[in-house]
């Protein structure tokens, strides 16, 4: 049991750190799942990245820096959904 305990504690630790990351702290709790996936694909998404970029690839590296920018404006827009949802 404590087992799952540390794994939920560490998930839910990385869940409020992209929440204070994008400044997600007041949406509403029913987002946090979506959110959470979000950050896992993330998650996933950099250790690519980060191999990307060690082979030196400039269009590559730049093509991230756009997908970085479109997933920070997504999480932009969902603040701004949920804020206009609880109006």
């Amino acid at each position: 049991m404590g087992l799952f305990g540390d794994k939920d504690a560490k998930q839910q630790a990385k869940l409020e750190k992209v929440m204070q990351k994008y400044h997600l702290e007041d949406v509403s709790p029913a987002l946090a799942p979506q959110i959470q996936d979000i950050a896992y694909d993330l998650a996933g998404n950099n250790l690519i990245a980060a191999g990307e970029l060690f082979q030196g690839n400039a269009v590559e590296s730049t093509k991230l820096d756009y997908l970085a920018a479109i997933t920070k404006q997504n999480f932009i827009i969902i603040k701004l959904l949920d804020q206009i949802a609880n109006k």
